[in-house]
């Protein structure tokens, strides 16, 4: 069997952290750009490997794929998607065939910062600070300053030797 695998973008649509997003991909046969009609299926799950699937999955079937580029709307139901920890399973088989393939590893789906807060909508939470920057160039010497008080007296030194007689 040709071994098939499979680049995953996903672009988020999530005006008011709604469910559906564009699914895009790149789909590959032995290394080659898929071409033809292929039938996919896809289905969320609790984690990247074994869990729960969660709700029912949604099936493509008839799918053109050019180049190997195919995209396909996804619309998961808003529970299974707003808990966030999110993986999603694609099988993918030729049109007609029986058989599925899974696409491994499943993809995480993460929500992109810009669709959880809007730049004139919800506040989000505050970030980590930075780390510090780099030190920069030493700046110039500042003035002299004022004289300071007299400090107190120290203990005496010990003598100096004698002087020559004259």
């Amino acid at each position: 069997m040709k071994k098939l695998k499979i680049l995953l973008v996903f672009l988020f649509s999530l005006a008011s952290q709604a469910q559906s997003f564009a699914f895009q991909g790149q789909l590959t046969d032995d290394g080659v750009p898929a071409k033809g009609n292929f039938d996919l299926s896809f289905s969320l799950f609790d984690f990247s490997v074994g869990g729960k699937q969660l709700g029912a999955s949604i099936l493509a079937t008839n799918i053109q794929i050019t180049s190997g580029v195919f995209s396909y709307p996804l619309n998961f139901p808003a529970t299974n998607i707003a808990a966030g920890g999110r993986f999603l399973q694609v099988l993918v088989k030729a049109s007609g065939a029986v058989s599925w393939t899974p696409l491994t590893p499943r993809q995480e789906i993460a929500a992109v910062p810009i669709a959880l807060y809007a730049l004139s909508g919800n506040v989000g939470p505050q970030g980590l600070k930075g780390e510090v920057g780099a030190g920069g160039a030493a700046g110039p010497a500042g003035p002299q300053g004022l004289k300071g008080e007299v400090g107190a007296s120290g203990a005496a030194g010990p003598a100096g030797p004698q002087g020559l007689k004259g």
